[in-house]
């Protein structure tokens, strides 16, 4: 296990980098950029790069993910060819009690706003985290018509709540009770799923800054 930084609840982009280069053959990183009021600039994704992130974590940012304050970045990232894992949907209460003073809104976060993010940046690779929890129909919607939109159903800490809301959210049945058949047509409908690749291809590691 990556040993956390002694300052924080979680993992800096500076805790990961011996890690990558210790197991370059199993873990991809994913380097994480500020969000806040005023966001990192494009030239913290160029430094990402060079320390050898291959893609970019965006979570709690204080504008909606399309505002355009966050374009210079995506225009960053899509040049570098740089794919961008976004948090959606519900976030958990930062430990560190500053969500408060940073503004943290999961309504910033949902699923839809990748619309406006896809048609200005068409080459993109976007990812959306935990199937937009609890915005799933957004989150199916838009892998439905952008090829640069991707989505994990990851979440729930493997909780069985977690898999049964999965479940349904991709029933074909949706708003019916999970039963062991819809369980299995279900399942058929997961292996399909574009992320299941990238992860089956890739081993991906977050940084927090």
């Amino acid at each position: 296990m990556v040993p956390r930084s002694p300052k924080h609840s979680y993992f800096t982009n500076e805790d990961l980098i011996p890690w990558m280069e210790r197991y370059p053959d199993i873990l991809v990183g994913m380097g994480a950029i500020n969000l806040y009021k005023n966001p990192d600039p494009p030239e913290k994704i160029e430094e990402l790069k060079e320390q050898g992130f291959t893609g970019l974590k965006f979570t709690r940012p204080y504008y909606p993910y399309n505002h355009e304050i966050y374009f210079p970045l995506y225009e960053k990232a899509e040049k570098l060819g740089m794919p961008i894992l976004f948090h959606t949907g519900w976030v958990a209460i930062g430990r560190d009690g500053l969500d408060g003073k940073y503004r943290v809104d999961s309504n910033n976060m949902r699923p839809y706003y990748f619309d406006k993010i896809a048609r200005a940046f068409p080459r993109l690779k976007i990812i959306g985290a935990h199937l937009g929890k609890p915005h799933a129909h957004e989150a199916l919607s838009m892998i439905n018509h952008f090829p640069n939109i991707y989505y994990d159903f990851s979440g729930g800490s493997g909780k069985k709540d977690h898999e049964m809301w999965v479940l349904r959210a991709l029933s074909p049945m949706p708003g019916v009770d999970i039963n062991v058949h819809s369980r299995i047509v279900t399942f058929e409908i997961l292996k399909s799923l574009f992320l299941s690749l990238f992860f089956m291809e890739y081993g991906v590691v977050n940084g927090i800054n």
